[in-house]
C-alpha cells in the first residue's frame, strides 16, 4: 500500500496548492487554469477535467490541443446535455456569450 501512496503523492498537488490555484483562477489567471487542468487530468477527474478545459479555453490558455484526445474520449461517453450544462456554467461564471457551447462543441466532438 505504501507504493500506491507514493504514486498518489506524485500525482496529486497538495490541497493547499489546489486552493491557491482556485483563488488565482477566480481572479482570471490563465496559468492557474492550465495547472488545475493538468492536475485534474493526472488524477483522473473526468467531468472536472472537461470543466477545467473549458475554463482554460475561455481564458485563452494556449497549447490546449495536447489534451484534446483525452477530453474527447471523456465527452464521447457523456450526454450532450451534460456537456451543455458544464459549458453553460463556465460561460456564466466567465461572462462568455450564450453561444459558448456552440463555439466549443466542435473541439470536444472532433466535428462528429
Amino acid at each position: 500500500m505504501k507504493q500506491f501512496d507514493n504514486f498518489q503523492a506524485l500525482n496529486h498537488l497538495p490541497q493547499s496548492r489546489v486552493k491557491e490555484l482556485r483563488l488565482e483562477l477566480r481572479a482570471g489567471n490563465p496559468q492557474a487554469a492550465r495547472e488545475l487542468l493538468s492536475h485534474s487530468l493526472r488524477v483522473g477527474h473526468r467531468r472536472l477535467s472537461v470543466r477545467r478545459y473549458l475554463i482554460a479555453y475561455a481564458l485563452g490558455v494556449e497549447r490546449l490541443d495536447e489534451h484534446l484526445a483525452f477530453l474527447r474520449a471523456i465527452t464521447k461517453k457523456m450526454k450532450n446535455s451534460d456537456i451543455r450544462r458544464i459549458a453553460s456554467d463556465v460561460a456564466c461564471k466567465l461572462n462568455r456569450p450564450d453561444n459558448f457551447f456552440d463555439e466549443i462543441q466542435h473541439l470536444l466532438t472532433d466535428g462528429e
